[in-house]
């Protein structure tokens, strides 16, 4: 092969990438869910049930088809972010920029830390909570103004702060596979980042209508909920 067909493949080769990560993914199924604005989603630690907390104040344990098992006023008026372990579920109010521990079998208060975030609004603070079980950190992303990665010890004391770009914001983060990945409700993309430094390794579009919070499933399927329209998308694993 000569050098220009050479380079012909290659630019062929490179425009096809980006075309299969510019096009919209497709989804699975799509439905209408009985929870009132549902802001993020996250699996149970043994894999059988979902917590998803909705802006309204309350936390929803779900079978994995989103049958509403049971339904637990939190007394917040923005939760905004969900995480659970073994031991404990984790909810970030956003306007409050508190996290609150509570029992995961009991789903009793336990305690809660306030974070120190000066954004520029209110309602423009903490969406997305996770952990890092490789590095055992939590991870806190600030939605915007500005966009920041917190990295939260154990006891949820601040490390370190790492401002962030590449997306207008960030509405939810979640950990599978040792990978860690970023959702971003205006650009309605997923992103995978380096679980480090933060910046973005690849990016998937949605190409729907505010997506806030992700969950992977066991078998690499993963949820999307959406806040306004009370919607539930379903995917097949990412290409």
């Amino acid at each position: 092969m000569n050098g220009h067909k050479y380079i012909l493949l290659l630019l062929l080769l490179t425009v096809s990438f980006r075309q299969n990560n510019t096009s919209p993914l497709v989804i699975q199924s799509k439905s209408v869910i009985n929870i009132p604005e549902p802001s993020d989603i996250c699996l149970s630690a043994d894999g059988k049930n979902l917590y998803i907390v909705s802006d309204r104040g309350y936390l929803y344990i779900t079978d994995l088809n989103l049958v509403n098992i049971k339904k637990i006023n939190l007394h917040k008026k923005d939760a905004e972010a969900v995480f659970a372990n073994e031991k404990y579920i984790y909810i970030m109010e956003e306007r409050s920029r508190t996290i609150s521990v509570y029992d995961a079998k009991t789903y009793d208060s336990l305690w809660s830390k306030k974070l120190y975030f000066e954004g520029k609004y209110k309602n423009h603070g903490f969406e997305s909570l996770t952990y890092n079980p490789i590095r055992k950190i939590f991870i806190a992303v600030s939605e915007k103004h500005p966009m920041q990665v917190w990295e939260l010890d154990e006891e949820l004391n601040q490390i370190k702060i790492i401002p962030i770009s590449g997306a207008k914001d960030i509405s939810s983060a979640t950990w599978y596979q040792n990978k860690l990945y970023f959702l971003s409700d205006e650009d309605s993309k997923i992103m995978e980042v380096d679980p480090v430094n933060y910046t973005i390794k690849k990016e998937w579009y949605l190409g729907i209508e505010n997506p806030e919070g992700i969950c992977f499933l066991s078998s690499g399927q993963f949820i999307i909920v959406c806040d306004e329209i009370s919607t539930m998308y379903k995917y097949s694993q990412l290409p």
